[in-house]
């Protein structure tokens, strides 16, 4: 993989367990747990993948709250802008692989929201 200027970027290979265990501590910052959960339950797919409300039951926080701190992660380039409280997203030029699952798989939550947007644009919703 090339980076910026040409040199060739060397990578390392993580663990998704100390991920997780980094996302659980109460000590860092809500935005920079979030981007470690990312990484600790991201698929091949590049998709950590959520039920509505389990990212706030994990973090113990309202809807407003991690809505902040996944836009912060995403404004400070930790995490994919596409990332929302239902699919976190590492970025993809940082982070390959992942646990179970298949690289091909499309992420169901993303799928789900085109769809939404397709028939709202079809009903002339905006």
């Amino acid at each position: 993989m090339k980076r910026a200027g040409g040199a060739t970027n060397t990578w390392v290979r993580h663990f998704q367990s100390p991920m997780f265990e980094r996302a659980q501590d109460s000590d860092l910052p809500l935005w920079q747990r979030v981007a470690f959960l990312a990484w600790a339950k991201c698929r091949p797919n590049g998709h950590a993948t959520f039920r509505r409300g389990e990212l706030a039951r994990f973090f113990a926080q309202d809807r407003a709250n991690l809505q902040r701190a996944i836009r912060e992660a995403v404004t400070r380039g930790w995490i994919d802008p596409q990332s929302c409280a239902e699919c976190l997203v590492p970025n993809p030029h940082e982070v390959q692989g992942g646990w179970g699952g298949d690289a091909e798989a499309p992420c169901a939550v993303h799928e789900r929201k085109a769809q939404l947007r397709r028939e709202r644009k079809l009903r002339g919703i905006a």
